[in-house]
């Protein structure tokens, strides 16, 4: 709840005042090496309590940081953007993942092979973010 007033207080700002305010949703920000690790422990159990939120996402802090610079850079007024790498966490494809987990979760779009469950596209468009980093390789 205080993320979503922080962000229509800052779309307020940028409506009332003209400043630009970009509110980056970041999913666990880590360095790769905390990264692979995570991978592998959520490899060994996939449906492991404190694990199975980590698995949906996570951004390398190189990415993390290049996305502000982006958003700092763009003439965007005011917009909320997920950022996340372009994968999951998981060994198993996100779709089974889903239907697992959560199978009564609405899907709008199909996700192919390891992809995100956020949608990273407007962060795509609006600020030229692409997530360079991968656990996978």
């Amino acid at each position: 709840l205080s993320k979503e007033v922080d962000e229509r207080t800052g779309e307020m700002f940028s409506r009332r005042d003209r400043m630009s305010v970009k509110a980056l949703r970041f999913h666990w920000v880590a360095y790769d090496d905390e990264i692979a690790a995570s991978a592998r422990m959520i490899a060994e159990n996939p449906y492991h309590e404190n694990l199975w939120r980590l698995l949906w996402g996570y951004v390398e802090i190189r990415d993390a940081a290049r996305s502000c610079r982006l958003a700092m850079e763009s003439g965007v007024a005011f917009e909320a953007f997920n950022i996340t790498a372009a994968d999951t966490l998981a060994s198993i494809p996100t779709e089974e993942l889903l239907r697992r987990i959560v199978p009564e979760v609405d899907h709008r779009d199909e996700i192919d092979g390891f992809g995100t469950a956020f949608s990273i596209e407007k962060a795509r468009n609006l600020l030229g973010y692409v997530p360079e980093f991968s656990w996978r390789g």
